[in-house]
């Protein structure tokens, strides 16, 4: 069994990061996703002094 991820596109402003995810075993495509990864700001750091 084998797995590929496609091409990564990061997009800063929406905080966000996408990767297509291919899954292949002996030779036949068994599974394709999408991984998406979203980056917020932790709350409680935040709401510190100096931030």
């Amino acid at each position: 069994m084998a797995m590929s991820t496609g091409g990564l596109q990061v997009d800063v402003l929406n905080r966000e990061a996408k990767a297509d995810v291919r899954v292949t075993a002996r030779g036949e495509l068994c599974a394709v996703a999408t991984h998406i990864l979203r980056w917020v700001t932790n709350p409680k750091e935040a709401n510190e002094p100096g931030r």
